[in-house]
C-alpha cells in the first residue's frame, strides 16, 4: 500500500489545482491531466520488451504537445535532457548502491529537481512541462536500460511517480504561495485607498 502513496499525493494536488488556481483553461487541463494520471497509473504496456506505464506514455505525449505549443528556446531543451539523464543516473545509482535510505533518496531527488526547474524557467507552466517530459523520457530510458541488462526488479514506476509528484506539489505550493502574497498585497493597497477616502 505504501507504494501507492503518490495516488494520494496526486489527489491532494488535484484538490489544490481545482480549488486554489484561478478559473481558466489551464486549470482545466491540469485537473484532467492529474485525474488521467491517477486512473491510468496501475496499467502497463510492453513495448519492444520494455514495460512502460500507460501514465508515463500519456505524460510524454501531452508534454510533447505542450512543448510544441510553448515553443521553448534551445536552453530549455538542454534542461529537459539534463533532467532525463539525471533521472537515469540517479535511479541507477540507487539500484547499484542502495546505501541511502528511501527518505533521503526522495529528499535529495526533490531538492535537485526543484532547483533545476527554478534554473530552467520562471514560468510555472513551462516548469511543469520541462519536469514532465524530462522525467517521462528518463523513466522510459531507465526501463530500457534495466530491461536490456535483465534488471526487471529495478523497474519500479512507483518511485518515478512519487518523485514526480513530490516535485510537482512543491512547485504548486510555491505557485499558490506567490498568489497568496499577491492577494495580500492587493488587499493592503485596497485598505490604504479606503483609509485615504475616509480621512
Amino acid at each position: 500500500m505504501s507504494g501507492y502513496i503518490y495516488i494520494w499525493l496526486l489527489w491532494i494536488l488535484w484538490c489544490v489545482v481545482t480549488f486554489y488556481m484561478d478559473k481558466s483553461y489551464t486549470r482545466t487541463i491540469y485537473g484532467l491531466t492529474i485525474l488521467t494520471l491517477i486512473t491510468t497509473s496501475p496499467y502497463q504496456l510492453i513495448v519492444f520488451e520494455i514495460p512502460i506505464n500507460i501514465s508515463t506514455l500519456f505524460l510524454l505525449g501531452l508534454s510533447i504537445v505542450l512543448l510544441v505549443y510553448y515553443r521553448f528556446p534551445i536552453k530549455q531543451y538542454v534542461y529537459i535532457f539534463f533532467i532525463c539523464y539525471l533521472f537515469v543516473i540517479y535511479f541507477l545509482w540507487k539500484l547499484t548502491s542502495p546505501i541511502v535510505s528511501e527518505a533521503l533518496f526522495y529528499f535529495f531527488g526533490v531538492l535537485i529537481g526543484y532547483l533545476v526547474l527554478k534554473l530552467a524557467s520562471k514560468s510555472f507552466a513551462k516548469q511543469v512541462v520541462i519536469w514532465s517530459i524530462g522525467m517521462s523520457l528518463g523513466q522510459i530510458l531507465y526501463n530500457a536500460i534495466c530491461s536490456s541488462y535483465y534488471l526487471l526488479y529495478g523497474i519500479n514506476s512507483d518511485r518515478f511517480f512519487l518523485l514526480y509528484t513530490l516535485v510537482l506539489i512543491l512547485l504548486v505550493l510555491h505557485y499558490v504561495w506567490r498568489l497568496f502574497l499577491i492577494r495580500v498585497e492587493n488587499l493592503v493597497k485596497w485598505v490604504e485607498v479606503k483609509k485615504k477616502w475616509i480621512h
